[in-house]
């Protein structure tokens, strides 16, 4: 498997995801900084240590992992809203992302690389 394309790939469609939701859904109403950084900044970051480390195929679990959590979430919140405080899922999710994920996927594609390496 091609892990490098794959990560590619998935952290570039998980940032335009992010910026979809970010510009298009929001209709530009309340567009701040602190909501790029809320939507947006868990792709960033996780791209950085892409650019830095070149572990691809962790980078490319974790990006799996966050573009499920971010479809999921948006699920949640604009397509089946059941509460109106549904859309508070948005602030707990790049906490989720960075905190849970990440590390989870970045362990999955060590153990997956030390295997390939035996």
């Amino acid at each position: 498997m091609n892990w490098d394309l794959s990560a590619v790939g998935l952290l570039a469609a998980g940032t335009l995801f992010s910026l979809y939701v970010d510009v298009i859904k929001t209709g530009g109403n309340s567009h701040t900084m602190f909501a790029d950084i809320v939507l947006v900044g868990p792709w960033i970051f996780l791209i950085a240590l892409y650019v830095l480390f070149r572990k691809a195929s962790g980078f490319a679990i974790a990006a799996a992992l966050m573009l499920a959590c971010e479809i999921w979430v948006y699920l949640v919140v604009f397509v089946t809203p059941k509460h109106s405080t549904d859309a508070l899922a948005y602030l707990a999710k790049p906490a989720l992302q960075l905190l849970i994920l990440v590390p989870i996927g970045l362990g999955i594609g060590y153990l997956i690389e030390k295997r390939s390496n035996s």
